[in-house]
């Protein structure tokens, strides 16, 4: 996962994020269409979570997120070093954010990648 921070930044939901200061991610803008090969999100625990994370992923066409569609819900352990990997289903719109519930304190990283080796 470091050498995703590192590199694709611009990609990351939430970089290390304490979530005593949110549970909404930034949007993010995949572009137009899909890759070849669908994406995958990549969530990892740095410091515990109050409880286990819910991520929600949502698509949309727009880019304030209106009238979203819900790519995929991830459960994430609350435990320090938790990871998961999901690929996204094929067919998500050009603007992605994700939300958490479940947990309101730790830490954690959320963010997409080509493969899910690439962390």
């Amino acid at each position: 996962f470091t050498n995703m921070v590192k590199h694709d930044a611009e990609n990351m939901f939430f970089n290390q994020q304490d979530l005593a200061k949110g549970t909404t991610s930034k949007i993010i803008d995949k572009g137009a269409g899909d890759a070849y090969d669908a994406l995958w999100v990549h969530a990892m625990v740095h410091a515990p979570l109050s409880g286990v994370a819910t991520i929600t992923i949502q698509s949309s066409d727009k880019d304030n997120m209106g009238n979203p569609e819900t790519l995929a819900i991830i459960k994430l352990p609350k435990e320090v070093g938790s990871v998961v990997d999901l690929r996204l289903p094929a067919g998500g719109k050009r603007y992605l954010n994700a939300t958490i519930t479940g947990a309101t304190t730790g830490t954690l990283s959320v963010g997409l990648t080509l493969d899910a080796e690439l962390k």
